[in-house]
């Protein structure tokens, strides 16, 4: 699955592919729905040294297809160990 990072002005910014080599590779992806019309939940892990994880911040977007719908969801959370090569984000879509 892909998934396009856009900055505030949603602009495409970098790309999420775990299929393609050069762009941010993902894991422990997990994306809870809950009734139409309400809040979505994406939260997954990815490696902070690679060159575009900076990209990956609060007040960003990531937008995807999902059931054969357009997605945007607002990155809210992202969380980095200073000894680990990894981050969490989470990310939040409200379909009030």
């Amino acid at each position: 699955m892909q998934f396009h990072i856009l900055n505030e002005n949603y602009m495409p910014i970098a790309v999420m592919d775990n299929e393609l080599p050069d762009t941010i590779h993902f894991q422990k992806s997990k994306l809870q729905r809950f009734l139409t019309g309400s809040a979505d939940f994406f939260e997954f892990e990815t490696s902070k040294i690679h060159v575009d994880s900076s990209k990956l911040q609060v007040g960003y977007w990531i937008a995807f297809k999902y059931d054969g719908r357009d997605r945007l969801m607002y990155i809210n959370d992202t969380q980095e160990a200073e000894r680990d090569k990894m981050m969490s984000i989470s990310a939040l879509s409200s379909n009030l």
